[in-house]
């Protein structure tokens, strides 16, 4: 009597643990599945965002600039030279300097942008207004690159306005004049000149 009942219990238990396994198997598939494009996914985002940051040659930026000379009239073109090197001295090619230029009221005077060439210089070229106030305009310049950090300075220099660039040429020329017409008084010896031509 006890045959019959071990085969119907045979025949559950392989029915019943049989679809167990087969569920069981499908959701593993899945679940291998899904840790495969996860793991792709997650690859795939720090190879593009994160992992250039830590790469080999990343560093710091460092960015020297200067103007040609430190005063100008207004109308006059400024031209600013510099260089982009890294942490150990070597220049950095194709490194993008921001140029941002602020008159004396703080207000943004000029936007601009340069590129450092293979042995890391770069040049830029601005016009100063012909009606512009005179006084300290300030430029400031930021280098980056993909895998360096960004690097930043600040020059400045000075704008003497129209009207007072002619004043300081005719104050000038009149104290030469003068100088001239005291000497020519005085004579060859030092003192006075007593046989006027």
């Amino acid at each position: 009597m006890d045959f019959p009942r071990r085969k119907v219990f045979s025949y559950w238990r392989a029915k019943v643990y049989g679809s167990l396994k087969g569920a069981s198997l499908s959701v593993l598939r899945r679940f291998k599945k899904f840790t495969f494009w996860a793991v792709v996914s997650t690859f795939l985002l720090l190879s593009t965002t994160i992992l250039p940051v830590y790469s080999a040659g990343n560093g710091e930026l460092s960015i020297s600039a200067r103007v040609t000379k430190e005063t100008y009239d207004a109308g006059e073109l400024v031209r600013i030279d510099g260089s982009v090197t890294d942490e150990a001295g070597n220049p950095v090619a194709n490194a993008l300097i921001s140029i941002q230029v602020d008159d004396p009221s703080g207000d943004i005077l000029h936007l601009g942008a340069a590129f450092s060439n293979g042995e890391g210089a770069f040049s830029h070229e601005f016009r100063i207004p012909y009606d512009a106030e005179a006084g300290t305009y300030a430029i400031h310049l930021t280098a980056s690159k993909q895998g360096y950090s960004d690097s930043s300075t600040q020059i400045s220099c000075l704008v003497v306005a129209e009207f007072e660039g002619l004043l300081a040429a005719f104050l000038a020329l009149t104290i030469l004049l003068l100088f001239l017409s005291a000497a020519r008084k005085r004579g060859p010896g030092g003192g006075p000149n007593l046989h006027p031509h």
